[in-house]
């Protein structure tokens, strides 16, 4: 004899509804009939794509001058066969300008992966500056085999003496996975450096940052052949935060590494889980990135993906660079902060590999980090409820 219980959850198998499968483009627009607006319109266009770009204006970088520049890559970020890259520019001028290169002017060893015998492999090193960067086409990266103890090098002929500025590179982004063929590590070497051979500008081992997977937001780093003051200052007094080991163990701990006092990283992703009812939007007014000392962190730059309402057609100055303005006047004010649509409401097409929506605090130098602090959207309390952090 068949229990009630039993039959209660028969009932309601028997009354639940299918779940609807949709179509490629109708997940995307099955919301856009009845999406509420979201308050004041705005005159602005919407940037291309809805992906963030740098300001035009460069921070205050010191000038070098040189004619010649020579990467050498160090080491994958994991794979053990390949490294490459996908874009490549070299920034000139208080304006940070970026140098018209060719493939004439690059010099590479290896050069590409035909000296494996691919001779139609097409990720070859005209496509570091072919102006195609924000991208998961790797039809416009770069690659080349990874051996282990051998000299890989990237050679830069400017051409004449130039002030030059910094580099802003991209990193092999194919997808998720591929993204460990992205150089972890750079020697830069300047040649004909003001100041001589004891110039320190003039040879500098710095990190990059690891790619997205995805092409959702401009991924490009600022590499500075001289570290500005704000980067300075976020990475400044790591090496003394540091516990004695007395009056905590007695006897000496034997390890071959030394563990950081606070998390250390150049790219927070804060995976946005959920609305608190909004079925529709979710945002922030603010981020604020603390430091090792307490201290909010300067110079640091906020993308998200999906980006903002410019995904969905909307002109609106709500975008990710308010994130990171200072004061609760500039952070909240009209058009302040940051919104963009549920991922929930929106295609695939339009959504980072972890299919919700997500934040990027970016950094150009390894940073430590010591805590973040939010302030939700003011203007509704339906925004964000439940989130995750993760460092890069």
């Amino acid at each position: 004899t068949t229990s009630s219980k039993d039959q209660n959850k028969n009932m309601l198998l028997l009354h639940r509804k299918p779940k609807k499968s949709y179509q490629k483009g109708e997940m995307k627009n099955r919301y856009e009939s009845e999406r509420p607006r979201t308050g004041i319109a705005r005159t602005a266009e919407p940037r291309v794509g809805g992906l963030g770009t740098y300001s035009t204006t460069a921070p205050e970088y010191e000038f070098v001058s040189t004619r010649s520049i020579t990467l050498t890559l160090l080491q994958p970020y994991g794979d053990p066969d390949f490294m490459g890259l996908t874009g490549l520019q070299v920034l000139e001028g208080s304006e940070a300008r970026p140098v018209s290169l060719t493939v004439e002017d690059l010099s590479a060893s290896p050069r590409d992966l035909s000296v494996l015998g691919y001779e139609t492999d097409h990720r070859t090193l005209d496509k570091l500056v072919d102006g195609v960067q924000v991208t998961s086409d790797d039809h416009h990266m770069w690659l080349v085999p990874f051996t282990p103890g051998r000299t890989h090098t990237l050679s830069i002929d400017l051409g004449t003496q130039r002030d030059v500025t910094a580099l802003r590179v991209w990193n092999y982004n194919k997808s998720s996975e591929d993204c460990d063929r992205g150089v972890a590590r750079i020697l830069i070497e300047l040649d004909d450096s003001k100041g001589g051979k004891d110039d320190k500008s003039r040879s500098q081992v710095v990190s990059l940052r690891r790619a997205p997977g995805h092409a959702l937001f401009d991924f490009g780093q600022i590499v500075p052949f001289a570290m500005s003051s704000e980067a300075k200052e976020n990475t400044s007094g790591v090496a003394d935060l540091r516990l004695p080991l007395k009056g905590f163990t007695r006897q000496p701990v034997r390890q071959d590494y030394e563990a950081p006092f606070h998390p250390i990283g150049m790219y927070l992703r804060l995976v946005l889980h959920g609305s608190w009812g909004d079925p529709y939007y979710i945002g922030l007014d603010r981020i604020e990135v603390v430091g090792c000392h307490g201290k909010p962190l300067k110079g640091w730059r906020a993308s998200a993906a999906p980006y903002s309402l410019n995904v969905i057609g909307i002109k609106d100055s709500r975008e990710p660079a308010n994130l990171t303005k200072e004061g609760e006047e500039e952070g909240v004010g009209l058009g302040g902060g940051w919104l963009a649509p549920l991922a929930a409401s929106i295609g695939p097409e339009e959504l980072p590999p972890s299919g919700e929506n997500e934040v990027y605090p970016l950094f150009d130098t390894p940073t430590p980090i010591a805590g973040i602090r939010f302030w939700n959207y003011h203007k509704t309390p339906h925004r964000i409820c439940e989130w995750g952090p993760a460092l890069g």
